[in-house]
This record gives C-alpha cells, sequence and structure tokens, in this order.
C-alpha cells in the first residue's frame, strides 16, 4: 500500500469504514474503494468529506493534508519554525 493509499483509508477509517463513509456522503461504497485502491479522493470532494465529518453526532475532524501523503518537515524546516515562528504564521505583521 502506498503512503497515499495510507492517507486515504486513514481518513476512511476514522469514518468508520467504506461503507459508512458511503452512507455519509449519499455515495456507493465502491466509489470510496475506488479512492482508497487509486490513493486518491477527487479535490472537489474533500471539502464535502470534512463537512460531513464535521456534521456527526461525534466529529471526525479533518483538514486537507489528512487526504494526502506528506513529508516530514526536515530539520532545516524544524528548526526555522522554532527560530522564527512569527515569519511563518498566516498573520500579517502588526
Amino acid at each position: 500500500m502506498s503512503g497515499h493509499q495510507r492517507a486515504v483509508q486513514s481518513v476512511v477509517s476514522r469514518f468508520g469504514g467504506q461503507n459508512a463513509l458511503a452512507r455519509q456522503l449519499g455515495l456507493r461504497q465502491s466509489t470510496v474503494w475506488g479512492w482508497v485502491s487509486k490513493g486518491r479522493v477527487p479535490s472537489w470532494r474533500i471539502p464535502e468529506i470534512i463537512a460531513a465529518g464535521a456534521a456527526l453526532h461525534d466529529p471526525v475532524r479533518l483538514t486537507p493534508a489528512d487526504f494526502f501523503d506528506l513529508p516530514s518537515p526536515t530539520p532545516r524546516v524544524a528548526w526555522a519554525r522554532r527560530s522564527a515562528p512569527a515569519l511563518i504564521t498566516d498573520q500579517a505583521p502588526t
């Protein structure tokens, strides 16, 4: 199983499996199986899946990054984040 397949499988598992996610989205289980087997979810479905997870009684909290096999930051990036946190934010400088 590739890293991308593991990432998609992890998202699916958080919903309780392929059938549970398919039911939540009003899709067939075979559609979700296709996502897992290919290791990718159509980009236009990602916001729908995130919203479906948030709407559950026991919410599944997801971000777009959960759908991808992202590499861990290199030591240099980790050092930069620790050393200059004000430069690596989403906020404009004041």
